[in-house]
């Protein structure tokens, strides 16, 4: 995202996916762009210190840019529910959302590893799986097959409220990306009273402090341990009450204000 004003450029930058996860080609178009960017500017914000260290590595600043890490924050659509009504309830019994469940939202791009989550449900009897995200390809509906599909729901076009519901009701939010410029649904989880269970790479460390379950490889063993753990209430209420504190530090009023003074700083 740039903004100019007279010679005054201010670009933002979310990840550098594209290095990683696209094709050749894809890459070098991307790239052509976002490195002329970048380099034309006189400020540069980078939404983690993750997204900092890859400008660093693949397109690294001159002397005379001013750079800044400035997060992103968390809506106030995301919060715990302690009382359900109605229509809560009415949200889940009407998408046949029943007993346990772990939650996977987004894109399922191949670093997203949507194929572990699959993996993992197929090793896990009687858990259901809620998926949050566009309609199931033909090459996904093969991998999952007919009767795994019965314990799969797909819910598409979820508004924050009903995201809210989903990630209040849910054992777990399972996060397996391998890479992320920043992460914001760890947030809204942990800001929901969801636990989470993430990859320990990129920014999701940084985002999400000592209130995330995080795994060094992609172990269907860990997470079903990780799993059996949430069972336990101690340990759930206290990951959730960390959740809750490290959820505070991530607000849109914060990444604004320090956005605003960035912007008059530079120009």
């Amino acid at each position: 995202i740039s903004t100019t004003k007279k010679h005054c450029e201010i670009t933002t930058i979310h990840d550098f996916t594209h290095n990683l996860y696209s094709s050749f080609l894809k890459k070098t178009v991307h790239n052509k762009l976002k490195y002329s960017s970048i380099k034309k500017s006189n400020g540069i914000i980078c939404i983690s210190n993750s997204t900092y260290n890859d400008l660093m590595r693949y397109c690294p600043p001159n002397k005379n840019q001013k750079v800044a890490v400035i997060y992103n924050g968390v809506s106030d659509d995301y919060f715990k529910i302690d009382h359900p009504t109605e229509t809560d309830l009415h949200f889940l019994s009407s998408n046949k959302i029943v007993g346990d469940y772990v939650l996977f939202i987004g894109s399922r791009a191949n670093y997203k590893n949507f194929d572990f989550v699959i993996n993992l449900l197929k090793e896990t009897p009687h858990l259901m799986l809620v998926v949050v995200g566009e309609p199931f390809n033909q090459q996904e509906l093969k991998k999952i097959g007919k009767y795994l599909l019965e314990r799969i729901i797909l819910v598409t076009n979820a508004s924050n409220n009903q995201l809210n519901i989903l990630y209040n009701f849910a054992l777990a939010f399972i996060y397996p990306s391998s890479y992320e410029g920043f992460g914001i649904p760890i947030i809204e989880s942990m800001k929901s009273g969801c636990p989470v269970l993430a990859l320990n790479n990129s920014s999701i460390p940084e985002v999400s402090g000592d209130a995330s379950i995080l795994f060094d490889n992609l172990s269907i063993k860990n997470f079903q341990n990780a799993l059996i753990d949430l069972k336990n209430s101690d340990f759930k209420c206290d990951l959730i009450e960390r959740g809750f504190a490290q959820s505070k530090k991530f607000s849109w009023e914060k990444c604004c204000q320090e956005t605003h003074a960035f912007y008059s700083e530079n120009y």
